[in-house]
């Protein structure tokens, strides 16, 4: 059986494409650092430039090559197991540089004695693959993929969410144990989990979900490595009376145990709200997957990750435990007016303006308010998805659904 992650980060890859070079490489587990030079293609024109380490995590983007460049980043290489599997794989060295007007002319790959941020999620935060060619706005993706994007090199990042997960089945499937074989003293482990612990009653915010994340909290600090929360992003769900926050319960909870166990929080949920309401759910949804409400496209995922990124650059206090985390932010990289910054607000703008305001008549009023409920029965509250006895999840009706 072939899983889908093992595949690559772009369909077909390592193939070449047209504007597309990849190098697919086996090396032992641990960072790295890669280095490459690029050189203008003789007769093409200067276009977007992204490069991307490992499953597709992006390092930086370029608005517009045109000369020769140097650029460079951190990767982490490791196993994994993908959804499905039943034991782990190794991980691979993968470099893919989409840049139409750009060639390769060096690569110099380093194994380098890095800290690693290492991150727990679920499809929100997953290295998610992505067709070629490539538009940020076309495919899914996760905010820990583009992660390493705001951050200056003295880290990398090992993202170890996968879809489907919650913080029960992170453990109960191998996954935490991968993480724990690579954790060392001094790292640094980000937890984001919700969207798929509020459909089991057992899970529930103030039961299994926190019990869980204790847990976590107390075996990373047995380590010497320290834990992060990040409250699940917001997904895009509305009905009548405006936005319905179907993660509420879920959030509150992880703010109010970081306060409990002194562990900082990232509060996503609160800031990726916050922008679809100010959006309305028309514009919100350019930020998502089509047709989904749940899982970020490129943009949606690099604003998340650059709201994470920011959010890490403010943490202070804890007896100066997350002092180097915090100073692992590349400060230049938030603003408005960075390059990847630039690129990726580009395109939502084009997508922005190809959306038809009065489709489906969902018009946001001033209050925005949409005209009709198009929240799914399946989404209505927390808790009401359920396992039946051969382990098929269903919805309240007794239909089976699909995890996100």
């Amino acid at each position: 059986m072939t899983y889908p992650e093992l595949i690559g980060n772009f369909d077909g890859f390592p193939e070449e494409k047209e504007g597309c070079s990849s190098l697919l490489l086996d090396t032992a587990p641990g960072n790295y650092r890669v280095k490459l030079k690029l050189s203008p293609k003789e007769g093409v024109m200067g276009s977007e430039a992204f490069f991307f380490l490992g499953r597709r995590m992006l390092a930086t983007c370029l608005p517009s090559a045109v000369g020769p460049c140097e650029i460079s980043g951190t990767v982490h290489v490791g196993a994994y197991i993908p959804r499905g599997a039943d034991h782990p794989y190794p991980g691979r060295l993968a470099v893919t540089i989409i840049a139409p007007s750009l060639q390769l002319s060096d690569c110099r790959i380093e194994r380098e004695d890095l800290p690693t941020i290492h991150i727990a999620g679920d499809s929100t935060v997953t290295d998610q693959p992505a067709e070629h060619p490539y538009h940020p706005t076309g495919n899914y993706a996760g905010w820990g993929q583009m992660l390493p994007a705001f951050l200056n090199g003295s880290f990398a990042v090992a993202n170890h969410a996968h879809s489907g997960l919650t913080t029960e089945s992170f453990r109960a499937e191998g996954h935490y144990d991968i993480l724990l074989d690579e954790l060392n003293a001094g790292d640094y482990v980000l937890f984001q989990f919700a969207h798929n612990d509020q459909k089991l009653a057992h899970l529930d915010a103030n039961g299994g979900y926190r019990d869980n994340l204790i847990r976590y909290a107390a075996e990373i600090r047995e380590r010497g490595a320290h834990p992060v929360f990040v409250t699940p992003l917001a997904r895009n769900t509305w009905n009548r009376d405006g936005y319905n926050d179907l993660l509420k319960n879920h959030a509150d909870a992880v703010l109010a145990l970081g306060r409990e166990l002194a562990v900082p929080v990232l509060d996503l949920h609160g800031h990726t709200m916050e922008v679809i309401r100010q959006k309305g759910q028309t514009a919100a949804s350019n930020l998502y997957h089509d047709g989904d409400y749940t899982h970020t496209n490129d943009c949606g995922a690099f604003l998340a990750a650059r709201a994470i990124a920011a959010s890490i650059g403010r943490i202070s206090g804890f007896e100066g435990h997350y002092d180097a985390l915090a100073q692992a932010v590349d400060s230049a990289s938030l603003r408005e007016e960075a390059p990847a910054a630039g690129v990726f607000l580009s395109h939502l703008e084009r997508q922005d303006h190809r959306a038809d305001p009065d489709r489906s008549g969902e018009r946001p009023d001033s209050a925005g308010k949409p005209e009709r409920d198009i929240v799914p029965e399946d989404l209505t509250g927390p808790a009401v998805w359920q396992i039946d006895e051969n382990g098929v999840l269903k919805n309240p009706d007794g239909s089976p659904v699909a995890p996100p």
